[in-house]
């Protein structure tokens, strides 16, 4: 059967196909259509069981109904999981998303691609903006904070996070409690470490043990460190800032061995990988990217339709 289209609609009601098109884009007020022409074109698209098109950028509030997708990469877990789940939620408001690689200048990346809004979940990719002038568009960080205040961000509630863990870790009886995180400026490592501060060491009135990580180091070699020295101070439960310490602190045999001797980790996030390993071993709380994706998207097309609204005429 074939799908009934805007042009036998229009041929049906008598009318053109653009008036129909203002009509079942709900326009047709700002052209002066007449009642009884917009009520014939809405009656005879009903008769005919009309669906408008998948991608139909004249009934979006932006230009081209494109939504571009910057990152260094989606070959992480992570960003493969944003790219999923921001094209699921786009789907049902009648956007096309296309994934866009950032290069060495992201800014290049974005003028050369023409788009109602821009979503950049990955810190690497937004690195290059900072003490840069941002391109006056729709752009929204998604899952992160980054360092230029003049960008629109959702990031996760850090401080929920790590309350989660420390609560997991209570429950498993890990109650001597080390953090391991970056070494960094970052918005995120200081609410992390802010946080295990003000509601583990403070509340509790234990000393904070924690390490920092320089990013100079060797991973693999660092994260045993810190570990052992974690481990040496006395606690039996580890929180990694984020889930990339964790896999690589459970692919080294020694920090297992270690695990098996009544030490725990905890960490925040989703990947595939943390499904292969022993839950006794590591706590995972879901860092809810599905949950994030509505409010990215929900705060990106209320910033296109106001851009828009501020470009109509009067």
């Amino acid at each position: 059967m074939e799908r009934t289209t805007l042009g036998t609609v229009a041929k049906k009601a008598g009318v053109s196909k653009t008036t129909a098109s203002l009509v079942l884009n709900g326009k047709a007020a700002s052209v002066n259509i007449a009642q009884t022409t917009i009520e014939r074109v809405k009656t005879t698209a009903d008769q005919l069981n009309y669906k408008p098109g998948h991608f139909n950028p004249g009934r979006l509030n932006g230009k081209t109904g494109i939504i571009a997708v910057i990152a260094s990469h989606f070959l992480s877990c992570r960003n493969s999981l944003w790219l999923h789940h921001i094209i699921v939620q786009l789907k049902t408001k009648g956007y096309v998303v296309v994934p866009v690689l950032s290069g060495d200048d992201i800014i290049t990346s974005i003028e050369n691609t023409i788009a109602d809004g821009y979503i950049i979940p990955d810190k690497e990719a937004v690195n290059s903006l900072t003490g840069k002038n941002i391109p006056d568009i729709p752009l929204i960080c998604a899952g992160f904070k980054p360092t230029n205040e003049g960008i629109e961000s959702i990031c996760p509630d850090y401080r929920h996070s790590v309350n989660s863990m420390i609560s997991l870790l209570y429950r498993h009886n890990k109650k001597a409690i080390g953090l391991i995180a970056e070494d960094s400026r970052s918005f995120s490592t200081q609410k992390v470490i802010e946080t295990y501060r003000d509601n583990y060491c403070d509340r509790f009135d234990i000393p904070e043990n924690l390490f920092l990580l320089s990013a100079t180091d060797n991973r693999s070699a660092a994260i045993a460190e810190a570990i052992k020295e974690v481990t040496a101070k006395g606690a039996n439960g580890i929180i990694f800032e984020t889930p990339e310490m964790a896999i690589e602190a459970l692919s080294q045999k020694n920090v297992r061995d270690l695990a098996a001797q009544n030490l725990m980790f905890a960490c925040c996030g989703e990947r595939p990988e943390f499904k292969m390993l022993d839950n006794d071993i590591l706590l995972v709380c879901p860092e809810n990217i599905e949950e994030m994706t509505a409010k990215v998207v929900e705060k990106l097309l209320n910033i296109v339709s106001a851009n828009n609204s501020e470009m109509s005429p009067v």
